[in-house]
């Protein structure tokens, strides 16, 4: 709690600058939100300053800031599986139309979709899940990993370490 305070008061000096510097108020809102156990308050504002700010940031710093929100979301927002997918949608949708399509960008973002079904997956295994929704979720993965290591194939040498971790 102690660390969500200075937070606070950094979020209150911000606001009172001209201009207010929003991609700082972005990340010091996430900041809180995870200082406070996932406050969804905190969260809901740093969102918020990406959907109004989309136009001034141009479009690659608007995947960026959706990228870090959905990467919040599966660490701490409770794990919020199906928010954080809607992130990284939307950033990779971002991406396919503002950079070329084997930009390492997008198989990062690929690569994140994937873990994050398997991620979703390993959670369901414990409640005992039916063998049709293991198999979606694993070829959901799967596809997005393949999309992934297709891009990384065509743009790394063959020996760079992230084609290891890829096929990991």
């Amino acid at each position: 709690m102690e660390v969500a305070t200075w937070y606070l008061k950094a979020i209150d000096l911000e606001g009172k600058l001209q201009p207010v510097n929003y991609l700082n108020l972005f990340k010091m809102y996430l900041k809180v939100a995870e200082c406070l156990e996932n406050d969804k308050i905190y969260y809901e504002k740093a969102k918020n300053i990406v959907t109004n700010l989309t136009e001034e940031n141009g479009p690659l710093q608007t995947a960026r800031l959706y990228f870090k929100l959905a990467h919040h979301c599966s660490l701490y927002s409770d794990r919020d599986h199906d928010e954080a997918l809607d992130c990284y949608l939307a950033c990779l949708h971002i991406q396919q139309e503002a950079l070329p399509e084997n930009d390492l960008n997008i198989a990062l973002t690929y690569k994140q979709i994937a873990t994050l079904h398997n991620d979703h997956l390993s959670s369901h295994e414990i409640s005992e899940p039916s063998f049709s929704e293991y198999l979606v979720y694993t070829s959901i993965a799967e596809f997005f990993m393949g999309k992934c290591l297709s891009i990384q194939l065509k743009t790394l040498p063959a020996t760079h370490p992230e084609l290891a971790k890829t096929y990991f």
